[in-house]
């Protein structure tokens, strides 16, 4: 998704979806149509809708026994949780996704599960445990390392920027920020996982915020306005009162 008008269309195209799956009783297909729309609220700030669908979208995906929806399920929720600044409760979906997926020997696609593991290490970043954020990551690491896939090597290098932004190593955060946005370029991401892509460059931001040396909120602030421009693309409201929260702090 790449601008609003397309993000209205996936919207109506999820909203189809879900009608013609329920049309059909089709509990399997409605969890997956139900977690796309769940997303499409997400992305939009509508934070209670989105929670309604992900909780149809797992009692369907227990009943219809389809424990990849399930795992995307509760790993979509963490994401939500994480966002609202429920740490605990995120990091409590994210073990479920981990245990549904063992339990089932199933596979999330390799992206979006990295996706749910970026968040998983941030959760922990939040929560001070460290070492299981370290963790997570060097395992990101060594998987994305392996598949020798850009995508996945972006994603781990930005989770250790993260993690070294929280450590206060900002030469080595920044190092790492630096090679995921060149990594995301190479992919394409502003087209293919724009929103992803505007939170990257919120993270990145708060790496000028937090170190606060000379010029650094100009840098910050330059960043701030790259992020906003692409979440208002979407209309994601949650994420530009961020935004806007973040630039006024610059101007106090």
């Amino acid at each position: 998704m790449h601008s609003w008008e397309t993000l209205k269309k996936a919207f109506r195209l999820a909203e189809e979806s879900v009608a013609l799956d329920r049309k059909a009783n089709d509990l399997f297909n409605l969890s997956w149509s139900m977690g796309a729309l769940g997303f499409a609220y997400y992305v939009l700030g509508e934070w209670d809708k989105s929670e309604q669908c992900y909780k149809e979208a797992l009692m369907n995906a227990e009943k219809a026994h389809s424990y990849q929806a399930a795992a995307y399920g509760n790993g979509a929720f963490g994401v939500l949780y994480y966002d609202k600044g429920e740490y605990a409760k995120a990091r409590e979906c994210f073990e479920k996704m981990y245990k549904v997926l063992e339990k089932a020997g199933a596979k999330l696609p390799p992206l979006l599960y990295a996706y749910f593991e970026f968040y998983d290490a941030l959760t922990y970043v939040e929560l001070g445990e460290m070492e299981r954020a370290k963790t997570i990551i060097d395992k990101m690491e060594e998987s994305a390392a392996q598949a020798k896939d850009k995508g996945l090597i972006a994603v781990a290098d930005v989770s250790r920027a993260v993690q070294f932004r929280a450590e206060r190593k900002w030469a080595e955060s920044l190092k790492f920020f630096e090679k995921g946005l060149q990594e995301l370029e190479t992919i394409d991401a502003k087209r293919w996982i724009l929103y992803w892509f505007a939170k990257v460059l919120y993270e990145y931001a708060r790496v000028y915020l937090e170190r606060d040396e000379e010029g650094d909120r100009e840098k910050a602030h330059n960043l701030l306005n790259q992020a906003l421009e692409l979440f208002q693309k979407l209309d994601a409201k949650k994420d530009i009162e961020k935004i806007i929260a973040k630039k006024k702090l610059l101007t106090a």
